[in-house]
């Protein structure tokens, strides 16, 4: 079912599936490579997420989507794998804003 989810025309949906902390390795790298960047954002937020696929996303050419894959690799490095954790991309703040730059 994740998987269908997964290839949603709708990006809420696929954002939603790359959201979870139970999304499967082959979702979060098919979402990896999604066209919306709210999508890429959730899979870099995603704690569950491979640390290729986290790598991958820190060369991404959108800022917030490099950025959220660094904090979550920092947060795994420190808090070592945390796949039973809840997902949660807006926990470094990048989701209530999404967009816009702080100075």
């Amino acid at each position: 079912m994740v998987e269908r989810l997964s290839r949603d025309p709708t990006w809420e949906v696929r954002a939603a599936v790359a959201h979870s902390p139970s999304c499967p390795q082959t979702a979060l790298s098919r979402l990896s490579q999604d066209t919306a960047t709210y999508v890429r954002l959730c899979v870099a937020g995603n704690p569950s997420s491979p640390l290729p696929i986290i790598e991958q996303l820190m060369r991404d050419q959108q800022p917030d989507v490099a950025l959220s894959a660094a904090k979550t690799l920092t947060y795994q490095t420190t808090n070592g794998r945390c796949g039973s954790s809840p997902a949660n991309p807006g926990r470094f703040g990048l989701l209530p804003g999404f967009g816009t730059r702080k100075a």
